[in-house]
């Protein structure tokens, strides 16, 4: 297991299926907190998804359980809006081999992504 780590990624653009994390086929990523922050300058709500995949997201279906995403919201708000997801006492894991992925919509201006982790090896 590698120690937990720490990661900062600034979104200017849309992202589609965005590969944030990745891993070796035989590991696995824990995610024990994520956190998106939209910036003060943005003047629209966001809408984001991040969860587990090996190249896209699964479908997003209205009321439905989304295997795998960990982290949905249908608009952050604008003006430093925040959505965050602690899960250090269950953390989300993913499949062997599959990365982390992101799916937001193009802000106006930035908003950040915060995600600490753990990958184990099996």
């Amino acid at each position: 297991m590698i120690g937990c780590l720490p990661g900062s990624w600034n979104i200017t653009t849309a992202k589609t299926n965005h590969v944030l994390l990745s891993c070796a086929a035989d590991e696995a990523i824990s995610i024990l907190y994520a956190d998106v922050v939209q910036d003060a300058e943005n003047i629209s709500a966001v809408k984001i998804r991040i969860g587990f995949g090996t190249s896209v997201l699964p479908a997003e279906t209205e009321g439905t359980l989304q295997p795998g995403v960990f982290l949905n919201h249908p608009g952050i708000p604008i003006g430093g809006g925040k959505v965050s997801s602690f899960t250090i006492n269950a953390p989300a894991t993913g499949g062997l081999g599959e990365s982390v992925l992101l799916t937001g919509e193009a802000p106006t201006y930035a908003y950040s992504v915060v995600l600490i982790w753990l990958t184990k090896k099996y």
